[in-house]
């Protein structure tokens, strides 16, 4: 079975004095974990960090999960 993470990007889980390079962390510690996947999502309704570049970010140190978003706005 695979199964995947949401990762939590919204500002509700990250304030102006966190630093985001720790969802990379939480990204990698995932993976280790056996998760298959990470996804990044994008609201209108809510600030989040950008998916698109949260993906980016982990796409250079993971290995084995698939990345993908969850819902994106054009």
């Amino acid at each position: 079975m695979d199964i995947g993470v949401l990762l939590p990007t919204g500002t509700a889980q990250w304030g102006p004095a966190d630093d985001p390079r720790e969802l990379i962390a939480f990204g990698r510690y995932a993976e280790r974990s056996g998760f298959s996947s990470l996804f990044a999502n994008d609201s209108l309704l809510s600030p989040r960090i950008e998916a698109l570049t949260m993906l980016a970010a982990l796409a250079p140190v993971t290995e084995t999960v698939t990345l993908g978003t969850a819902a994106l706005m054009p």
